[in-house]
């Protein structure tokens, strides 16, 4: 199950502030009328995700186990890493760490989102 995020308030927001997931959930960012290279970046999180960039309804790449930041947010938010597609994406998914591996989601898996 994935909440899709299509507008720029929705996208902004993401997961930010939430404490946890369920385990087969997520959040779909689509970009598809632009393919991007748009980096993420784990502000306001509250536990760890994997990405997983999408392209043309293929895995291009799965960033594992993105960590969410710890202590004095304010300073963090400053030094926090951004997170690159290898290349454009229409889509990204965001799911718990570790999710991507345990459903052996790689580089090639072919995409369908079914409603």
């Amino acid at each position: 199950m994935v909440e899709i995020s299509t507008t720029t308030a929705q996208m902004e927001q993401g997961l930010s502030d939430r404490v946890s997931m369920d385990d087969n959930q997520g959040m779909l960012f689509d970009f598809s009328a632009t393919p991007n290279s748009t980096p993420f970046w784990m502000k306001d999180m509250k536990f760890n995700l994997d990405f997983i960039w999408i392209a043309d309804g293929k895995v291009v790449g799965v960033t594992s186990d993105a960590q969410a930041p710890v202590g004095n947010r304010k300073l963090e938010i400053e030094n926090l890493p951004l997170y690159y597609p290898p290349e454009p994406v229409n889509q990204v998914l965001e799911v718990n760490a570790g999710w991507a591996e345990k459903n052996k989601i790689k580089t090639g898996s072919e995409v369908r989102f079914v409603k």
